[in-house]
C-alpha cells in the first residue's frame, strides 16, 4: 500500500511541477561573434542556423533547474564577417579544414521553461568545443515569451581565443593584431512542440 501510495504522489507532484518538454530550435536563430583588434572592432555573424534542433529539458528538479538535452552544430563555413577576408582568417584560424563546426551541448538549465516569463533569467550549463577543444561554460540567458508555445532567449558568453589553444588571427607581420577576448551572443528562438 505504501509503494502504490508512493506513486500517486509522485504523480501529483509532477503534474504541479511539470514534466519534460521538447522546443525546437527554429533556423531564424542568430550567432554575433564580436571582437577587437588594434585597428578596429568586427563582428563575425551566423544570420541563421543551417538545421532545427530539439531541446529536451526533463522534468524539474527540487531546485526547479532541468537537465536538457541539445547539442548545437553551427558549421564555421556559416560565419560571415562582413569582409571575405576577415571571414577567410577566422575560418582558418578555427581550423575549419579538420574541424568543420563548433558545439554547444547544454546539459542544464536553472529554470524549467513551464516557470519562464518575459524577463525571467536563466543560466545554462553548456560545453562549447571549437577546434577539438572543449570548455565548460556558465552562459545567463534572458527569456522572451510569446504566447505559450514561442520563447526567445538571448545570452552573452566572453570567450578567449587561447582557451582553446588557437591563435588570433594577425596581418601585415604582425601590424594588425586582433585580441584575445571574443563576445558570443547569442539568440535562440524556439518553439514548443506539442
Amino acid at each position: 500500500m505504501h509503494f502504490i501510495f508512493t506513486i500517486l504522489l509522485s504523480a501529483i507532484l509532477a503534474s504541479f511541477q511539470g514534466g519534460s518538454e521538447k522546443w525546437i530550435v527554429q533556423k531564424t536563430s542568430e550567432i554575433n561573434v564580436n571582437g577587437k583588434s588594434n585597428v578596429n572592432s568586427f563582428v563575425c555573424m551566423v544570420s541563421s542556423f543551417s538545421t532545427k534542433d530539439t531541446m529536451t529539458f526533463m522534468q524539474p528538479k527540487s531546485n526547479g533547474a532541468s537537465t536538457v538535452h541539445c547539442t548545437l552544430e553551427v558549421p564555421i563555413r556559416v560565419f560571415d564577417c562582413g569582409n571575405k577576408h576577415m571571414t577567410k582568417d577566422l575560418q582558418k584560424t578555427l581550423n575549419m579544414s579538420s574541424f568543420p563546426s563548433l558545439y554547444i551541448k547544454f546539459s542544464t538549465f536553472s529554470i524549467h521553461p513551464s516557470k519562464w516569463v518575459n524577463g525571467t533569467k536563466v543560466q545554462a550549463d553548456a560545453l562549447i568545443t571549437i577546434s577539438g577543444v572543449t570548455k565548460s561554460y556558465k552562459i545567463a540567458y534572458t527569456v522572451s515569451r510569446s504566447g505559450d508555445q514561442r520563447a526567445t532567449l538571448k545570452g552573452q558568453q566572453k570567450v578567449l581565443f587561447s582557451e582553446f589553444y588557437l591563435k588570433p588571427p594577425t596581418k601585415l607581420g604582425g601590424a594588425i593584431r586582433v585580441y584575445d577576448d571574443l563576445i558570443v551572443d547569442m539568440t535562440m528562438h524556439l518553439t514548443k512542440e506539442e
